[in-house]
Order: C-alpha cells, then structure tokens, then sequence
C-alpha cells in the first residue's frame, strides 16, 4: 500500500506554512542513513511542527515548490545576515554556494577546505535542504552584493531531486539550476562560474535518483560555453565503485559524502579551478 504525506488540519488557523512541512520532508530525505532511514512520508503533528516556526517570520504567498522562483526557507531565514555581512566586507575571491553538501566544505572537510583554498580568500555561502529556490532568494537578497570573486563554485539541485527521486520534474530542475546561473551571471558579470552536476545519490545504482541526476547533468551541459564564463564539470563517476555503488566510505548515507569524499571533489576539481582562476 503506498504510503500517505502528511495530513493536517486545512482549518486557516491551524494550517502549517507549507515552506515549513517542506523543510521537515528535505531533511528526511538528506539526513536519512542507510542503517537508520527515516521515512519520508510520516505523520507530523501540526502543533509540533508550528512551534518550531519563528513567529515574526512573514512567509511569501508563492509558489514555493517552484524552481525558478525565489523564496526562503527557515534555514535561509536563520543563515542569510550572516552571509550578507561577510559579503559587504568583501576580498571574497572564491565563493562556494549550494545546499547542505556544500556546507560541509566548512564543515567535516573544513581543515582541507582551509588547506586547499585560504590562499584564494575563500567563502562558503551554503546552506542545509536548500534548493534553487531558496538559493536564488538568498543571491536576489544581498548575498552577491559587494563582491565580486574570480570563481563561483556552485552545487545545487539535490534537494530538488530527492533522495528517491521523487522530487520536482527533470525539466524543473534544469529550470532551476539554469535560473541560478543566469542570476548569478547578472549579478556578478565579470565572474566565472564552475557549475558542478549533482552528484549520485542512493546507495545502488538503481536508486531512482541516479537515473533522473544523469539526465539531469546531461541538460545541464549546454550551460557550459567552454569555460568562458560558465563551466560544468560532472565528477559523480569519481565517488563510483565498479559495481556503480556509492561506497559508505565515501557516502555513508547515500547523499553526504564524508572527508574523504571531499578529498575527491577536490582532486577532480582542482584541474578546471585552476584554470578558471588563472584564466
């Protein structure tokens, strides 16, 4: 029997912001372990749920499961003045943005990320479940303000997908990633931009995630006019064995990969980075 979402009271008074149920669902798909998964659709108690909602916040009226229009999520609402008060500080010369595999750049791989990058006066402006959406509202809101760095090295799209991948449509998320990168392009014309494909997920290659990523990264290709400005580089095969498994060594719960997975990216990375920077 398929399992249900979430039902909740449809009373105005009692309804939960939609933007926050998301929120609940994103972090079950990414934080969920293979030993340990947490089923996504789970009952969630509204009151519960409503309580963890900063009452100040005013949640936009759009559609927020869009993924070319901006709109934040709680996280953003929690991560976004600081990002934009680093940026007006500027000499931010590498900016890192994405969701929460790019958080962990100044995170579990923080001492590589300080070894690899210091030198180029680096930023991460990441942040945990989001997707193009959420990103685009945080870049349309003064985080690209002020600065205006060689490289930007952008991963997005994951959280779109879904762990399963049962997320937004294949074409959404092109919509999407391509939307960032044409504000990003806007906002920051002399910097060139490193769009990284998103990466497998699921532990086996059956996952139905892993089919809609390939031909998610395979759209995403006719972004890249030759490094010019924008560049993408597909490094999911490096995180591969030979059977196409995620190995827990890399990524444990079949999403986040852990220090070595970085060390990884780095090394694939480093190539076009240097070239882009250099260029």
């Amino acid at each position: 029997m398929p399992q249900r979402r979430p039902v909740f009271d449809t009373a105005p008074a009692a309804r939960t912001p939609r933007v926050w149920l998301e929120r609940l669902e994103a972090r079950q798909l990414l934080s969920a372990s293979a030993a340990d998964p947490t089923p996504v659709d789970v009952p969630i108690d509204p009151p519960a749920a409503a309580g963890l909602i900063t009452p100040h916040i005013a949640y936009p009226t759009v559609p927020w499961d869009n993924p070319t229009i901006p709109v934040p999520a709680p996280n953003d609402l929690d991560a976004h003045p600081a990002f934009v008060k680093e940026a007006k500080q500027g000499h931010i010369n590498l900016l890192f943005l994405g969701d929460s595999i790019t958080y962990e750049w100044d995170g579990k791989a923080r001492a590589l990320y300080h070894q690899l990058y210091d030198a180029y006066d680096p930023a991460v402006f990441a942040v945990k479940g989001d997707k193009t959406q959420n990103l685009l509202w945080r870049i349309d809101n003064g985080e690209l303000d002020g600065i205006s760095p060689k490289v930007v090295v952008l991963m997005i799209g994951a959280n779109n997908v879904g762990l399963n991948g049962g997320g937004e449509t294949e074409a959404g998320v092109v919509a999407g990633v391509a939307k960032v990168v044409d504000t990003i392009r806007e906002k920051l014309p002399t910097t060139k931009i490193l769009l990284m494909g998103i990466l497998p997920m699921g532990s086996m290659p059956d996952n139905p995630a892993r089919q809609r990523i390939r031909r998610i990264n395979a759209s995403l290709a006719a972004l890249d006019d030759g490094g010019k400005t924008v560049r993408i580089l597909d490094i999911g095969s490096h995180f591969l064995d030979i059977n196409g498994d995620l190995p827990p060594t890399l990524v444990p719960d079949g999403v986040h990969p852990t220090a070595d997975g970085y060390q990884i990216w780095a090394n694939a990375m480093q190539p076009a980075l240097d070239a882009m920077l250099n260029g």
